[in-house]
């Protein structure tokens, strides 16, 4: 429906002005981070008291702003090697990971906000 709806010149128009609004006036993005921030504090005292966490407390607080980088060559952790973790499938498909060529890594929700609205923007800018 929406396809056909962006059929309509004056609709596509409307729609991407208000899109346009949206992410130049409304989406900020260190309000959103700033409001990230504030949920981690919500969250944080139940992480520390959770004694069957899967990840440490520095992983924790990293997963904010430092990217996590894939293992590759058949390096891993304990246990052997590690296949690289999988990227989220909602990431957008010219979506390219920080690090240069064959490299994966999951970016810090900080990053990964930017990022994201800086991309955002770019397609809008160019429709």
């Amino acid at each position: 429906m929406a396809t056909r709806l962006w059929e309509i010149p004056e609709l596509k128009r409307r729609y991407n002005e208000i899109y346009q609004r949206l992410a130049t006036e409304v989406v900020d993005p260190e309000k959103v981070i700033e409001r990230m921030n504030v949920l981690r504090g919500l969250v944080r005292p139940w992480v520390e008291r959770d004694t069957q966490k899967l990840c440490t407390m520095e992983q924790f607080e990293d997963a904010m702003s430092k990217d996590i980088q894939a293992a590759t060559g058949g390096q891993g952790g304990p246990g052997g090697p590690q296949p690289p973790p999988q990227l989220p499938p909602q990431l957008p498909p010219d979506f390219q990971p920080p690090g240069g060529m064959g490299a994966q890594s999951i970016p810090g929700l900080e990053g990964f906000v930017r990022a994201r609205i800086e991309w955002i923007r770019a397609q809008l800018a160019n429709p």
